[in-house]
């Protein structure tokens, strides 16, 4: 799967960086997923599920970053005060 499959299927925005980025993260956690519960009978070795992975890692850096930025906005507030 590539940049411009995942966009076009998904309809999901990100930059290409960030779509390699979660790919490589959603590849490492569908090899631990399937070491330790099985491929589900090929299940999860489906284009779909590996789509789904890395959805999940993009909202999931998306949600790290801006409370990452949140915190330091609030210690920004308080060395001000």
């Amino acid at each position: 799967m590539n940049y411009t499959d995942f966009i076009s299927s998904n309809g999901y925005i990100c930059t290409e960086s960030e779509f390699e980025i979660a790919k490589a993260h959603a590849k490492n956690k569908l090899a631990v997923i399937i070491s330790r519960f099985g491929d589900a009978n090929g299940e999860r070795l489906e284009d779909y599920y590996l789509e789904q992975l890395i959805r999940e890692e993009l909202r999931a850096e998306r949600v790290s970053k801006a409370l990452f930025e949140m915190q330091l906005a609030g210690k920004e507030k308080s060395r001000i005060a």
